[in-house]
C-alpha cells in the first residue's frame, strides 16, 4: 500500500496542505472550564477519517489569482477601516497576509476553483486542538505571545500567514495561526445544541449540514 504523504502542495493554487490523521478528536469544552460557553458543552469524542487542511490561511496573492482566473468579485470593504484591495491591487506588504472580507460563498467558490472544500467545524477543531484536545493550538494555557491577537496587534490589522514571530503558536500537526490573526469560515450550519444531539444519537458528526440563506454558520480562529 502506498504511503499517504504527510504534506503536499495543491497544484492549482500552490497551497500547502498538511495531513490530519484518522482517529479520535476531543471536541467541545469540559464542564468545569469557566471560560467555556454553553454551546461548547458537553465535551464529546468523535472518530474522524484522515483529511488534509491548509497549512495556513489563503493569502491575498492566492485569492487574486482566483479572481483573475474566474472574474469573481474582489473582497468587500471592511467595516472598521479602509479597504485592503483597490481593484485587483493591494499593498505589496500584505500579499502574504490572509485575505479578509470574503463571504462564505466567496470562500466556497475559491475552494471549488482550487479543487478543495471548506473544512467542517469538527475537522477544523481537531486540527487546531490536536489528538489530546488541548484548549489552544499550543497547549492549555493562554499565551498572547504565540498568536496575533487583540492583546498584541496594536493598530495593525493582520500579519503574514506564516509570521515567524508566532512559530510557537502552531498546532499539534503544524498548522499556522489557528488562534488569532483572522476568523476562518467552516462549512456547516451553526447549532448551539449540536453536541447534545450527537450524544443522544440525533445527529452524526462531523455535521455535514449544507448552509442555506438565513442560517448562521460557524467561524473559528478569531482575533
Amino acid at each position: 500500500m502506498a504511503q499517504v504523504p504527510v504534506a503536499f502542495r495543491n497544484p492549482k493554487d500552490d497551497y500547502d496542505m498538511i495531513l490530519v490523521p484518522a482517529g479520535d478528536a476531543i471536541i467541545g469544552s469540559d464542564e468545569n472550564d469557566p471560560d467555556a460557553s454553553a454551546d461548547e458543552r458537553p465535551q464529546i469524542t468523535v472518530d474522524l477519517p484522515a483529511y488534509y487542511l491548509g497549512l495556513y490561511a489563503v493569502t491575498n496573492e492566492q485569492y487574486r489569482e482566483f479572481v483573475r482566473a474566474t472574474g469573481h468579485r474582489t473582497p468587500g470593504p471592511p467595516n472598521w477601516s479602509k479597504p485592503v484591495w483597490d481593484g485587483l491591487s493591494f499593498p505589496r506588504e500584505v500579499a502574504n497576509h490572509p485575505v479578509v472580507c470574503v463571504s462564505l460563498a466567496d470562500a466556497a467558490a475559491y475552494c471549488e476553483w482550487a479543487g478543495l472544500r471548506l473544512p467542517t467545524e469538527i475537522e477544523w477543531e481537531k486540527a487546531a486542538r490536536g489528538a489530546d484536545g488541548r484548549v489552544f493550538p499550543w497547549g492549555n494555557e493562554w499565551d498572547p505571545s504565540r498568536c496575533h491577537s487583540s492583546a498584541n496587534k496594536g493598530t495593525r490589522g493582520t500579519c503574514p500567514v506564516h509570521d515567524p514571530r508566532y512559530e510557537g503558536g502552531r498546532s499539534y500537526w503544524g498548522h499556522y495561526q489557528m488562534a488569532g490573526n483572522t476568523w476562518e469560515w467552516t462549512w456547516g450550519r451553526y447549532d448551539p445544541r449540536a453536541y447534545e444531539k450527537y450524544l443522544r444519537g440525533e445527529v452524526a458528526l462531523p455535521l455535514p449540514w449544507v448552509p442555506v440563506d438565513g442560517d448562521y454558520v460557524s467561524v473559528r480562529g478569531g482575533r
